[in-house]
């Protein structure tokens, strides 16, 4: 928040007031990450919800509706609902002395948050650009109707489930450019499984056509957990990032996904 007082003659109050206004204004670009995307599903709840938060001092992450992930913290929460819903710039005036007037102009604004997601839905992974391409696994088979579904505790309040009647795979993938000089990223995301003794998931990092790629398989749990793998290329562009997902007998057979990210390591 910036605060300025000037005393001036009334004749130049109102045109002071616009260039502070301007000036104080000075928002970066809203960076749509997970934090952003949540308040922006809930419109107008979410709406309400900033108009107040964005008042006061807010400390506590139990203040929060429950479709904000706790993870993004109270900073967080605040930056992008300043992004989505700004509120203006507010100005006040006072007559001092014949002649002159003492102008008062508060500005609030908050940078949005730097967006290093290089993925795109990266907590709906069964939305374009996202496809199934087998590109780790030699073929998607058993699987029935991936879809969008709640899941508690999910860190984006909605997560992507795969769910096999019996045994089955299926491989998320999508492509992306990558520098033509090698490179390391780093992957993360979440999972969970209601039954993690048949099922599992191995995410991959690499480039098409190349056969080079970093993958490791993970065991899930039953609790939300984030994994991660580090990857450096070698300079060929056609990049891709992929999640094969596969259960092995048993009932219940279901991986959850949320939250998938690749950055620069």
């Amino acid at each position: 928040m910036t605060i300025t007082t000037v005393t001036m003659p009334s004749k130049l109050s109102s045109i002071l007031v616009l260039a502070l206004s301007l000036t104080g204004a000075n928002a970066a670009a809203c960076a749509a990450d997970n934090c952003y995307n949540q308040l922006a599903r809930h419109t107008p709840s979410a709406s309400a919800f900033c108009a107040t938060f964005t008042t006061a001092t807010v400390t506590a992450i139990t203040a929060l509706p429950t479709y904000i992930s706790t993870s993004c913290g109270t900073s967080r929460v605040s930056s992008a609902c300043s992004c989505l819903w700004p509120r203006s710039a507010s100005t006040t005036s006072t007559t001092s002395a014949p002649g002159t007037t003492t102008v008062t102009v508060t500005v609030t604004a908050t940078a949005c948050p730097t967006s290093t997601n290089l993925l795109k839905n990266p907590a709906i992974p069964g939305l374009a650009p996202w496809y199934n391409g087998d590109i780790i696994l030699s073929t998607s088979y058993g699987y029935n109707n991936p879809q969008i579904a709640l899941s508690a505790g999910s860190p984006s309040g909605g997560a992507f489930l795969i769910s096999f009647p019996a045994d089955g795979q299926f491989d998320f993938d999508q492509r992306l450019p990558f520098p033509n000089k090698p490179t390391k990223y780093t992957m993360t995301f979440w999972a969970q499984s209601p039954n993690p003794a048949s099922c599992w998931v191995l995410p991959s990092i690499g480039t098409v056509g190349t056969g080079l790629y970093e993958g490791s398989p993970f065991g899930l749990s039953t609790a939300w957990t984030q994994y991660s793998i580090t990857y450096t290329t070698n300079g060929d562009t056609d990049g891709f990032v992929a999640i094969a997902t596969q259960c092995q007998s048993g009932t219940d057979n279901k991986v959850y996904l949320d939250q998938i990210s690749l950055v620069l390591a």
